[in-house]
């Protein structure tokens, strides 16, 4: 057991095995001090991992598991430079689909699962205006001209809200 800032922490000597940041490990202290203290609700300055909200991306992630440099990667990639390959990490810039599918090629993880928090952001997007779309079909007359058509949109927007919707099949 560690004793440091005032705050008895178990789990301290274990932080420090794991390649924790100095920054990051203030960054722990100094909160747990103004939670302690009720200076601030837990809910406030939470980690991403605190709230459960993903990552814009997981290149980083990836690509330190694989043990790759930034310029190892670019030029696994076909970059010059690890300038973009930096930017993509940052979410500064997202790559072109067809560097999105190189990414997935080389960690063999989808692109969904690479970009999952642009994923989760662009379904928020999506999702309210499937919603709105299949409203407006639904209110369209059975008597018009396309009524199939309308019914064949109706079904596959139905078929897609069940988790074990298969767009291939």
């Amino acid at each position: 057991m560690v004793f440091l800032l005032g705050i008895t922490c178990p789990t301290l000597l274990e932080n420090l095995t794991r390649r924790v940041t100095f920054g990051r490990l203030v960054r722990f202290f100094v909160l747990a001090r103004l939670k302690a203290k009720g200076r601030i609700e837990p809910s406030q300055h939470m980690s991403n991992t605190e709230t459960n909200r993903r990552l814009p991306n997981y290149l980083r992630v990836h690509r330190r598991r694989a043990g790759l440099a930034q310029y190892e990667l670019a030029l696994a990639i076909g970059y010059e430079n690890a300038r973009e390959i930096a930017r993509h990490e940052q979410s500064v810039t997202i790559p072109p689909l067809e560097l999105a599918i190189g990414y997935e090629i080389i960690f063999r993880v989808p692109v969904s699962e690479l970009f999952a928090g642009l994923r989760d952001d662009l379904s928020e997007t999506l999702e309210p205006r499937l919603a709105q779309l299949e409203l407006e079909l639904g209110q369209r007359s059975a008597q018009d001209r396309n009524a199939g058509s309308t019914a064949r949109k109706l079904t596959w927007l139905k078929a897609r809200k069940c988790s074990d919707y298969d767009p291939l099949a």
